[in-house]
């Protein structure tokens, strides 16, 4: 029997499988893996949004925005937008995301300008941020509120990089705006 509130996840424990040489493993892992993940956490948004902005109408706000196009987008791309989705929901500050160095290296731009990012390094990144996500939606709301729904299993076909970072772009701006009603007079970072 597994208490209240105690939970391994998935992308936790494969974060303990990626720390073996089999590290070098690409997973099978495809952009259409990661662009399954990234709707789910474009779906946990409003319920965040909901636990921690006391407005009635905000999660509908966020969910009606819908992704933009993008072109000519690599891995390395994408995995800068999740870099600069999980410095926004650090502002939260409920959960800080500690992401294994091994698997996430956004200061290394050499590697980036290589094209050495792999989708299986965003999945991994991207597993973190969702599983965040849905810490603070268990902090900040009644043991009622299921986050289940969060895990779908989402089996896409073809999905390209673009695709990707139009699901991330979408969560940015999704936070920019929870930002925007916590602190009204703060720019955007």
């Amino acid at each position: 029997m597994v208490r209240k509130g105690t939970r391994i996840s998935f992308f936790f424990a494969a974060i303990l499988f990626l720390q073996t040489p089999l590290a070098a493993m690409n997973l099978g892992l495809t952009p259409s893996h990661v662009f399954g993940l990234w709707e789910n956490i474009n779906d946990a948004l409003p319920s965040l949004s909901g636990a921690v902005i006391k407005d009635d109408a905000f999660p509908s706000r966020i969910a009606a925005l819908a992704p933009r196009k993008f072109a000519n987008k690599k891995p390395a791309d994408v995995l800068r937008e999740v870099a600069v989705f999980r410095s926004k929901l650090d502002h939260f500050k409920i959960f800080r995301i500690r992401l294994n160095t091994a698997v996430f290296k956004p200061s290394d731009p050499e590697r980036h300008k290589k094209d050495e990012v792999t989708p299986r390094e965003v999945f991994m990144n991207s597993g973190y941020i969702l599983d965040s996500i849905t810490s603070h939606i268990i902090a900040l709301t009644s043991p009622d509120v299921l986050i289940s729904p969060f895990y779908r299993h989402r089996n896409y076909k073809g999905k390209m990089p673009n695709d990707v970072f139009a699901l991330v772009d979408l969560a940015n701006r999704r936070i920019d705006l929870m930002i925007k009603m916590i602190h009204p007079n703060r720019t955007r970072s």
